[in-house]
């Protein structure tokens, strides 16, 4: 397709017929989505299963979206509108919806990120969960990391005073799993800084008040 998705799919399909990223192929991206999306057409070469996936994980993440807005403002009427305003947002339904992209995967991520931080109850289960979401944010998207981190400190602030240090404790913990992770793609992949960090930092600024 002519679109980020068509790219994204390419670049799965070219690491699962055995050709490596970032050194036989340039990508500007972590590979995570692209992985997934070559791993989709080992089934079928049809985009419409991947997208179906991906539009159900985009509407679903409104629950907890709506969970979590319940529970922060006890307002169940003004959580349900905020929800419903995330899935009928125009620049969503008439663009981001109608094909795979990074940033809504991301989105999708950092809103059970802070639903399970939110939950009342944290356990070892629960950091798990976030470390996972967490690694998984970053290898989507890296910037989605400054998102993680900063409502990691909102979380913190947010937590009874007698808790900051615990949760403060738990968010360094996802930070210090979610730095080994990126580090450990970054040397498992040669190539992978110069395409993904100095590419970018080497582009011309472009227009961006649209």
């Amino acid at each position: 397709t002519v679109s980020d998705e068509g790219v994204h799919a390419l670049v799965g399909r070219l690491i699962w017929e055995g050709q490596t990223i970032y050194r036989d192929f340039t990508y500007s991206h972590p590979p995570l989505l692209a992985f997934f999306l070559g791993f989709s057409q080992q089934f079928t070469s049809s985009m419409l299963p991947p997208r179906l996936i991906y539009l159900f994980l985009n509407l679903s993440s409104a629950v907890p979206l709506f969970l979590l807005l319940r529970r922060l403002n006890g307002n169940a009427i003004a959580a349900l509108a905020a929800a419903l305003f995330y899935v009928t947002y125009h620049q969503m339904v008439d663009h981001n919806f109608r094909f795979i992209a990074l940033r809504q995967i991301a989105n999708v991520l950092l809103i059970w990120f802070v639903y399970i931080g939110t939950l009342p109850k944290q356990t070892p289960r629960t950091l798990t969960v976030q470390i996972l979401l967490g690694i998984a944010s970053s290898l989507v998207m890296f910037q989605s990391a400054a998102n993680l981190a900063l409502v990691s400190l909102a979380m913190t602030v947010a937590s009874p005073r007698k808790q900051w240090k615990r949760t403060l404790k738990r968010y360094c913990i996802v930070a210090l799993a979610m730095a080994a992770a990126l580090a450990a793609f970054f040397l498992l992949f040669p190539g992978s800084i110069e395409a993904t960090l100095l590419d970018h930092a080497s582009r011309p600024l472009v227009e961006r008040l649209g």
